[in-house]
């Protein structure tokens, strides 16, 4: 069974520094899990790996998520979306 999760972290950070801080964010996702991807265009970023597909866009103000988890991913979202918000909100918070 598939479980999303969905995260709007608010940022005051110009959109070339929130694409810096999403570069590192990921950086330190892929060391714990099997994900790859890569920027659709200056605003959208699309990953995906085994159990795992999402996307985090950037907008005026805020910075949207969504990932869809499966399988083995799915049983840990709780922990997976706390990793993700707490790094979203090192590096984006205003």
């Amino acid at each position: 069974m598939a479980s999303t999760v969905e995260i709007s972290q608010a940022t005051n950070l110009s959109p070339e520094q929130v694409h810096d801080a999403v570069d590192q964010v990921f950086a330190d996702l892929k060391k714990k899990y099997t994900i790859d991807g890569n920027w659709q265009s200056t605003s959208l970023f699309v990953l995906k790996g085994q159990g795992i597909i999402g996307r985090l866009e950037i907008r005026p103000g805020c910075v949207d998520v969504s990932i869809t988890l499966s399988g083995l991913l799915a049983s840990f979202r709780a922990i997976i979306e706390g990793q993700i918000r707490q790094q979203l909100s090192d590096k984006l918070a205003p």
